[in-house]
């Protein structure tokens, strides 16, 4: 009885360590940085270029933000986008001191913050898929 008594305890300890889920929220952020880049950015432009890794070639994107179209960075880690028709809602949480992690529909962006003032934000990424890479850049103003 005492054996059956310790597994069952056991067992309910590993679930409930297991079913604890952390919140990107609380994950670190920079005090300073994050002051600066919550609320909402009008998009200026957006830039993808994709490069071919067998044949170099590459192949380049441009979106011209349009009224209405913004990135909304929240205190709780939630991000929302819109760029025309195109709507979703992503998280995201500081990398290191000088980048964001995102975590949305379309991939899983690493933005090294290149440029942050008052009234303008530049994200740079880059990531690899089976072909290739693709370089991202996003411009937004207040």
């Amino acid at each position: 009885m005492k054996f059956t008594n310790f597994v069952f305890l056991v067992l309910f300890a590993s679930m409930l360590a297991m079913s604890c889920k952390k919140d990107v929220s609380t994950r670190s952020r920079p005090p300073e940085i994050l002051t600066k880049i919550l609320g909402k950015w009008s998009v200026v432009n957006e830039e993808w270029s994709w490069t071919n890794a067998f044949t170099s070639q590459t192949q380049d994107s441009i979106y011209l933000g349009q009224p209405g179209d913004y990135y909304e960075f929240m205190a709780n880690g939630n991000l929302f986008v819109r760029e025309g028709l195109y709507h979703y809602t992503a998280t995201y949480y500081y990398a290191s001191p000088d980048s964001i992690q995102t975590n949305s529909p379309n991939a899983g962006d690493i933005f090294i913050i290149s440029d942050l003032t008052e009234d303008s934000l530049s994200l740079v990424g880059s990531y690899p898929y089976p072909d290739g890479y693709t370089s991202h850049l996003v411009n937004l103003i207040r």
